[in-house]
């Protein structure tokens, strides 16, 4: 899953997720320095697992014109669609069937969400 930009499309969320995250805690410990073409990339495939996965991210991208096929094509981390703040009181905006079994989810929080 070393995801060629815009080539990866995640089947399996539980496997797609389990190697994301250990690509995502790689780039954490190297001090997260990574060269722009290994940062959009994980940034797409983070991207799109979230697009695929996450019913509330996925709601929002539909209704402003994407699709699975634009999501797979998409080559630059600064297309990304940001989901507005406002939907974090749409319900639970959180990624569902990549849990694995015995490993904490990763929960991202900023000071505009956690209050």
């Amino acid at each position: 899953m070393q995801g060629g930009v815009g080539q990866w499309n995640p089947k399996d969320g539980r496997e797609s997720a389990g190697e994301l995250r250990n690509r995502i805690e790689a780039a954490m410990q190297s001090g997260g320095d990574l060269e722009p073409e290994k940062f959009d990339g994980l940034a797409l495939d983070v991207f799109r697992l979230q697009f695929r996965f996450n019913p509330v991210y996925r709601r929002w991208c539909l209704a402003v014109g994407w699709t699975d096929d634009r999501a797979v094509a998409l080559d630059r981390a600064s297309g990304i669609p940001h989901l507005p703040v406002e939907a974090f009181k749409w319900g639970d905006v959180r990624t569902a069937g990549v849990e694995e079994p015995g490993v904490p989810p990763l929960v991202f929080r900023t000071s505009g969400t956690t209050g």
